[in-house]
C-alpha cells in the first residue's frame, strides 16, 4: 500500500493540520505516539476509502515522514534507553503500529521514486470510477471468438480503470439475426443492473490501442472507437457500427434502434440518423420501431466463468417478429 494510493487525502490534511504540528509532535508522550499512530493509520484508510481527494502532494509525504521519524525515536527511547517494559501490551501494540507505519513510508517513498524515474506522473492515486459502463455484445453461434473478447475486453477496461458489466445477448430463436433488437433488449438489462452507460460493442472486435477511451463519455456525446477510418472493413463516414459509446439517456431519447432490420447490416445506418436529429425527434421511423416497441422473451439468464473472477451475464433472448410487417425475418 505505497503512498501512490493515499495522496489524494493530502490536500484537505494539509489544509485542516496547524502548520505548528510538527513542533508539537517534538513534545509527544509514549502514550501520545500510540493515539497518533493510530489516528494516523485510520484517517489514511478512511479517507482513501471515500476518495473525494484527487491531487497529489509530495509535502503530505514528508510531513509524514518527519512524525514517522519522531514516533520510532519517541518509542526507542521509551524501550531502549529508559528501559520500558515491553510486557506491556501498550508497548507491543505502539512498536507494531510503528514498525507498519515505517513500512507505509518506505513504501510510499519508492513507489515516488519509481514513478519519478520513469515519468510516470499521471496522478498518484488510482481514481475509484464513479460510473458504470455495460457492454452489451449482440451475439449468436460465435463461442470461440467469444472466449477470446470475453478476457481481452476485461482486461482492457480494467488496465483503463473502468467499472463495467459485459453482458452477452444470445439470440435463440430461429429467426434471422436481429443485432439492433438485441441491443434494444440489452438497453433494458444494463438499465436494470444500474449502468449510466453502454457499449455496443461486435464480438470480433477487440481495441488495440490503448488510448481508445471507454470512460463515461457525458451527456450529449457519442463516442465512436470503431471509428471509419480505424475500421479494418467499413469506411464510410456515416459508418457507426462496431464499437459506439453513449450515455443510457441519450440511447433512449432517440428510441433506441430500429428493430427492421433481420440479418447483418444497415441498423447502424438508420441510428446513424437517429443521432444526428436527437432530441428533436423529426424523422417518423424514430416513433415507429425501438426501444418501446422491440417484442422479446428472455428464456434464460447464465452466469459464465471465463476465468477467476471473471463472470459474465448472459441472456438467452427469443425476439418476436411481424410478419405483416418484415416478412423477411425468417431464414
Amino acid at each position: 500500500m505505497g503512498f501512490l494510493r493515499y495522496s489524494r487525502i493530502s490536500v484537505c490534511i494539509m489544509e485542516i493540520v496547524p502548520t505548528s504540528m510538527a513542533s508539537k509532535c517534538a513534545s509527544l508522550s509514549f502514550e501520545g505516539v500510540y493515539l497518533l499512530l493510530w489516528s494516523i493509520l485510520v484517517m489514511i484508510v478512511v479517507l482513501n476509502a471515500c476518495s473525494i481527494f484527487k491531487e497529489k502532494n509530495i509535502q503530505w509525504l514528508v510531513f509524514l515522514t518527519k512524525v514517522n521519524v519522531k514516533c520510532c525515536l519517541v518509542v526507542l527511547k521509551k524501550v531502549v534507553w529508559k528501559g520500558g517494559s515491553v510486557k506491556k501490551p501498550l508497548t507491543w501494540v505502539c512498536i507494531i503500529c510503528v514498525a507498519l507505519f515505517v513500512m507505509f513510508i518506505i513504501k510510499s517513498w519508492k513507489n515516488y521514486i519509481i514513478s519519478f524515474s520513469t515519468g510516470k506522473h499521471a496522478s498518484l492515486t488510482t481514481i475509484i470510477p464513479t460510473h458504470m459502463l455495460c457492454v452489451l455484445v449482440p451475439y449468436r453461434d460465435r463461442e470461440a471468438e467469444l472466449r477470446i473478447f470475453v478476457s481481452y475486453i476485461a482486461d482492457f477496461l480494467n488496465k483503463q480503470n473502468v467499472l463495467h458489466k459485459i453482458i452477452v445477448l444470445n439470440q435463440t430463436d430461429a429467426l434471422r439475426f436481429n443485432r439492433a433488437s438485441l441491443i434494444n433488449v440489452g438497453w433494458y438489462e444494463a438499465d436494470r443492473v444500474g449502468c449510466d452507460y453502454l457499449a455496443m460493442h461486435d464480438v470480433d472486435l477487440l481495441p488495440l490501442n490503448p488510448q481508445l477511451d471507454y470512460s463515461y463519455p457525458g451527456k450529449g456525446i457519442i463516442r465512436h472507437i470503431s471509428s471509419p477510418e480505424y475500421h479494418p472493413k467499413y469506411n464510410y463516414t456515416k459508418f457507426v457500427g462496431g464499437i459506439l459509446l453513449l450515455t443510457m439517456s441519450d440511447y433512449k431519447v432517440v428510441n433506441g434502434m430500429s428493430n427492421k432490420y433481420w440479418g447483418w447490416g444497415l441498423e447502424d445506418d438508420e441510428f446513424y440518423l437517429r443521432l444526428r436529429c436527437k432530441f428533436a425527434m423529426a424523422h417518423k421511423r424514430d416513433r415507429t420501431s425501438g426501444l418501446n416497441s422491440v417484442k422479446y422473451h428472455i428464456v434464460g439468464r447464465n452466469l459464465l466463468n471465463f476465468r477467476k473472477k471473471l463472470v459474465v451475464s448472459v441472456l438467452n433472448i427469443e425476439l418476436e417478429c411481424d410478419l405483416k410487417w418484415t416478412n423477411y425475418c425468417r431464414p
